[in-house]
Protein backbone atom coordinates (compact mmCIF):
# COMPACT_ATOMS: atom_id res chain seq x y z
CA UNK A 1 0.00 0.00 0.00
CA UNK A 2 3.20 2.58 -0.06
CA UNK A 3 5.16 3.85 2.90
CA UNK A 4 4.45 6.99 4.93
CA UNK A 5 6.53 9.63 5.08
CA UNK A 6 7.04 9.35 8.73
CA UNK A 7 7.93 5.58 8.00
CA UNK A 8 10.90 7.42 6.10
CA UNK A 9 12.09 9.22 8.82
CA UNK A 10 15.16 7.78 11.32
CA UNK A 11 14.09 7.80 15.03
CA UNK A 12 16.48 9.82 17.43
CA UNK A 13 16.21 10.11 21.19
CA UNK A 14 16.68 13.78 20.92
CA UNK A 15 14.53 16.42 22.73
CA UNK A 16 12.31 18.59 20.77
CA UNK A 17 13.08 22.03 20.60
CA UNK A 18 10.85 24.11 22.33
CA UNK A 19 13.22 27.29 23.04
CA UNK A 20 16.73 28.20 21.13
CA UNK A 21 18.90 28.12 23.90
CA UNK A 22 21.68 26.39 24.94
CA UNK A 23 22.28 23.94 22.31
CA UNK A 24 19.80 24.53 19.60
CA UNK A 25 20.47 28.63 20.20
CA UNK A 26 21.76 28.94 16.66
CA UNK A 27 18.65 28.55 15.43
CA UNK A 28 16.92 31.65 16.56
CA UNK A 29 17.17 34.78 14.37
CA UNK A 30 19.13 37.14 17.54
CA UNK A 31 21.66 34.20 17.09
CA UNK A 32 24.56 36.67 16.67
CA UNK A 33 25.97 35.48 13.07
CA UNK A 34 26.84 38.91 11.52
CA UNK A 35 25.26 39.28 8.04
CA UNK A 36 25.26 41.98 5.16
CA UNK A 37 22.53 42.87 3.32
CA UNK A 38 22.18 45.63 0.20
CA UNK A 39 25.67 47.11 1.40
CA UNK A 40 24.51 47.22 5.28
CA UNK A 41 26.05 45.26 8.09
CA UNK A 42 24.15 43.88 10.36
CA UNK A 43 24.86 41.59 13.73
CA UNK A 44 22.16 38.83 13.05
CA UNK A 45 19.06 37.61 10.89
CA UNK A 46 16.63 39.31 13.27
CA UNK A 47 18.11 42.99 13.04
CA UNK A 48 18.61 42.39 9.10
CA UNK A 49 14.81 41.59 9.33
CA UNK A 50 13.70 44.54 11.18
CA UNK A 51 15.46 46.82 9.12
CA UNK A 52 13.89 46.13 5.85
CA UNK A 53 10.18 47.50 7.05
CA UNK A 54 12.22 50.73 7.05
CA UNK A 55 11.59 52.50 3.38
CA UNK A 56 14.30 54.98 4.20
CA UNK A 57 17.74 53.40 3.22
CA UNK A 58 19.67 55.54 5.29
CA UNK A 59 17.56 54.64 8.83
CA UNK A 60 17.95 51.21 7.88
CA UNK A 61 21.32 51.75 9.09
CA UNK A 62 20.51 52.35 12.85
CA UNK A 63 19.47 48.43 12.64
CA UNK A 64 23.34 47.55 12.10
Amino acid sequence: MGCKVLDLLPLTNKPDITMFIGESNYLSNFYESPMEFLGIKYRNAESAFQAQKEADYNKRKRFS
